[in-house]
């Protein structure tokens, strides 16, 4: 992996290869939950972060704010267009749609095995693998007694130890 990305290159990526996976009901919910498995999987597999945005504990389970924030208008359709980001290029301020370039096949790779492992899950369906006991939203869910306090962080260290102890029992 050549570098931690910006959650809206993940999320851009997957917008893209979705529907060549057969996920066509890429809405934002699932599209949070999509990124953290990324991300999760990306730190158990290969010891790194992938994303350089943290990831924080809502109440509806592990979200990104930027991705909520670029998405929300959607509601609960499908995502119809890329997340933007501004970028100076050339001395200018611009908007860009970042994206992982083709030549980190590694982050290409582990996108695609999650989206293989996941996509085919409702966004209901992957929230509710994320409260499961054990899991890293629900260990800060429990700290807090389901009161969970506003941004409040999901540790990379958790998410590491949480998805490493998944991979022993497969």
């Amino acid at each position: 992996m050549n570098r931690q990305y910006t959650s809206k290159a993940i999320a851009n990526h997957i917008i893209q290869i979705a529907p060549t996976l057969g996920i066509g009901d890429l809405t934002p919910m699932k599209l949070q939950k999509l990124i953290y498995y990324c991300h999760a999987w990306c730190l158990a597999l290969l010891q790194v972060p992938l994303l350089k945005d943290d990831i924080q504990a809502w109440s509806y389970g592990p979200v990104i704010s930027d991705i909520y924030h670029e998405f929300k208008n959607y509601g609960n359709q499908p995502i119809m267009g890329l997340a933007k980001e501004l970028a100076i290029e050339n001395g200018n301020l611009t908007l860009i749609e970042p994206l992982i370039p083709d030549e980190d096949t590694e982050t290409v790779e582990l996108v695609r095995m999650v989206l293989e492992r996941y996509g085919q899950l409702t966004a209901i369906q992957l929230a509710n693998l994320s409260h499961q006991d054990g899991e890293p939203w629900k260990i800060i869910a429990d700290k807090h007694s389901d009161r969970l306090p506003r941004n409040i962080v999901i540790p990379n260290e958790l998410i590491k130890f949480s998805f490493q102890r998944l991979l022993t029992q497969q």
